[in-house]
């Protein structure tokens, strides 16, 4: 579905909305037709994978919907990513790859749906490498784009927020749906708004990337604390100490 975008192009329109006292226009073009087809692909094929497993036969996975998440969140960011590259060989390595990724991904879920597979310690370790790669490179695109914050805010909310639930789905095997669903939204809405903030500052791409990812990396890690019940005030300071270190090195290393 991804390489469709290289040998069909559908008649683009441009819309365009007053929001907030200024135009929004929004190109609709062959890549964003393709987004929803895109998404539903990649969580019928998880659910297949997971559908396969012996506990989700015996009804034990009531939350299996989760395990979509990252792969929803891979292709809209590669979705992202290939208009990007302007080099038909480059283009082509890059959707070989991402294809392979995505297979990869898909086998490594279904390891880490039960906590005794003998490969559940090393997949889960390789899918939150992932996540967090997936998301410094839509940090990156997105904040480099100068979308509107409407855009940019809106999309980093969504694909923040499936890559936030993978993330605490990793954090034990028993996590009660709601409160999972309910940090990954809050974690998703603040990312939305400290993009939405960032683009106001005219920091380089690659400085602005790595704030929103370390902004990631603290929502996820507080998240999952909460989900554990294990939230207290010394763990709080311990993140808000990473925090305040994370940004005196990007203050000290990144490029202004």
């Amino acid at each position: 579905m991804l390489a469709t975008g290289l040998f069909v192009q559908l008649p683009a329109r441009t819309m365009t909305w007053i929001i907030f006292g200024t135009p929004l226009s929004i190109d609709v073009n062959t890549s964003t037709l393709l987004a929803i087809p895109l998404l539903v692909l990649a969580a019928s094929g998880v659910r297949a994978v997971v559908r396969a497993h012996p506990r989700a036969a015996a009804g034990e996975l009531p939350n299996a919907w989760i395990m979509a998440a990252l792969p929803c969140a891979f292709v809209l960011t590669a979705a992202q990513f290939l208009p990007l590259i302007q080099a038909r060989v480059t283009w082509l390595i890059v959707l070989a790859l991402t294809g392979f990724l995505l297979a990869a991904i898909s086998i490594m879920i279904y390891h880490t749906i039960d906590e005794n597979d003998r490969v559940y310690h090393l997949a889960r370790v390789a899918l939150n490498f992932i996540t967090y790669a997936i998301a410094l490179l839509l940090f990156l695109i997105v904040y480099q784009s100068r979308a509107r914050s409407v855009l940019s805010g809106t999309l980093t909310t969504v694909i923040g927020t499936l890559l936030t639930l993978e993330l605490l789905r990793g954090a034990g095997a028993t996590i009660a749906q709601r409160p999972v669903l309910t940090y990954g939204l809050l974690c998703g809405l603040v990312l939305g708004e400290a993009m939405w903030v960032l683009n106001y500052w005219q920091l380089p791409g690659l400085t602005g990337g790595f704030v929103v990812l370390l902004v990631f990396y603290l929502l996820v890690g507080l998240a999952q604390q909460g989900v554990a019940g294990t939230w207290r005030r010394m763990i709080v300071f311990e993140f808000l100490a990473i925090g305040a270190v994370g940004v005196l090195l990007l203050w000290q290393f990144a490029p202004r």
